[in-house]
């Protein structure tokens, strides 16, 4: 059977398809430089903001806040 019985009801099955992850490798010093960049958008200060949380919980990039 290709779907699933509810009521004598045959529904058909649900898809779902799910993005593959990609992956960018940067330089530690060019990340740290884009952070320290003046943001562009809410959006991107709101990222940024996040990002520099992440760095200075993990040690391994040297950030500031601004």
């Amino acid at each position: 059977m290709n779907g699933s019985r509810t009521s004598g009801t045959v529904r058909p099955p649900i898809t779902v398809k799910v993005k593959h992850e990609i992956e960018h490798a940067v330089r530690v010093q060019d990340f740290e430089r884009w952070l320290e960049a003046s943001p562009r958008s809410p959006a991107e200060m709101i990222l940024k903001n996040h990002l520099r949380e992440i760095a200075k919980g993990s040690g391994y990039v040297a950030v500031d806040s601004p």
